[in-house]
């Protein structure tokens, strides 16, 4: 809890600004109890130094578990049209609890796109994916080629923006980070 309230102090001296957006937990902490880690959280809430916690890759059971600690405002987890059957009750969790799902990986590292690649340098953290082997990568690549591109070009739109604009319209997203 010591190092959360240090970092994010150090956080708002680096940025120059009073308040943070948000300030959310990448990973469950092993290290000490949910009840230590959030309630440092809501601590640095309540003495307005932060809007908003979130929480990121978690599961539901961890989400029930944190919201007896702490009204949880964001939520970051993997989450696209490949990766959402596991999702379906972290998102009615979301929508019951009034906390908005701020997904990553919504476009899949590029395989929801219309200009996928094959091939990837030396060290590219796709070559170890297993959505990036053989049959895999090919079956979501057809399916991408032959479902998703007709529908998004019968809009006037990319892949991309169609896979951009379906997830914001899911009732418990919020904001969608993208990477360039």
């Amino acid at each position: 809890p010591e190092h959360l309230k240090r970092q994010c102090r150090d956080e708002l001296a680096r940025l120059q600004v009073d308040e943070l957006d948000l300030l959310q937990m990448h990973i469950v902490p092993e290290d000490v109890s949910l009840e230590e880690a959030y309630g440092a959280l809501v601590e640095l809430k309540q003495a307005g130094l932060t809007r908003n916690i979130g929480a990121s890759n978690v599961s539901l059971t961890h989400l029930q578990e944190l919201q007896k600690v702490a009204q949880i405002d964001f939520v970051q987890n993997r989450f696209s049209f490949i990766h959402r059957v596991q999702h379906r009750a972290i998102e009615s969790f979301c929508s019951d609890h009034g906390t908005l799902l701020n997904p990553y990986q919504v476009i899949e590292r590029g395989l929801l796109t219309d200009t996928p690649r094959i091939e990837f340098r030396e060290g590219d953290l796709r070559n170890s994916k297993y959505e990036y082997s053989g049959d895999v990568y090919h079956y979501i690549r057809s399916w991408t080629e032959e479902t998703l591109t007709p529908i998004a070009k019968r809009n006037g739109l990319t892949t991309e923006s169609l896979v951009l604009r379906w997830t914001l319209s899911q009732p418990a997203v919020g904001v969608i980070p993208v990477g360039a």
